[in-house]
């Protein structure tokens, strides 16, 4: 398994995601989710542990890649941590559920894909200064975005019903 942490430029569609994988064993900082299939009730004020112990003391592979759902564009920038996290088997089944029932059965959207000529990059996770602050854009607003895989879909759904 393996947790996303993903960010999108403010202003733009750059996006840059950590991902850090979990295997099974001793129970970790993924407890938390353990609650998985039942997320929309959890109260995220009580039961959050500290994201940034999920990143802390990891070796990661950066390369430019893209998105793992449609439309599957190159516009992120990879992170991933070498050391894997664990979990109780009972955590890992219960978040796999989640994502079973959030996907329509269908769980991840796409397979792994080969290296290329993507350049891989190896960075150590330092706890530093906070990151500079941008210039002022325009507000953020509610995000309206829709997938065009989801569009495209949901167009498919209508079209057999019509015919």
């Amino acid at each position: 398994m393996e947790v996303h942490f993903t960010h999108k430029l403010a202003g733009g569609s750059a996006l840059l995601v950590v991902a850090v994988p979990v295997k099974e064993g001793a129970p970790g900082l993924l407890e938390a989710f353990a609650d998985a299939p039942m997320a929309f009730k959890r109260d995220m004020r009580r039961k959050s542990p500290d994201l940034n112990k999920f990143l802390q003391g990891g070796t990661y592979f950066a390369y430019d890649g893209s998105m793992t759902v449609p439309p599957c564009s190159e516009m992120v920038t990879w992170m991933v941590r070498r050391e894997p996290l664990t979990a109780s088997k009972t955590v890992i089944d219960s978040i796999t559920k989640g994502i079973m029932a959030g996907t329509s059965g269908f769980g991840n959207f796409r397979a792994a894909l080969p290296l290329g000529d993507r350049e891989v990059r190896v960075m150590s996770a330092q706890r530093g200064k906070p990151p500079i602050p941008l210039p002022a854009s325009e507000p953020l607003k509610e995000p309206r975005e829709v997938f065009e895989g989801d569009v495209s879909a949901r167009s498919e759904e209508h079209t057999s019903e019509l015919q």
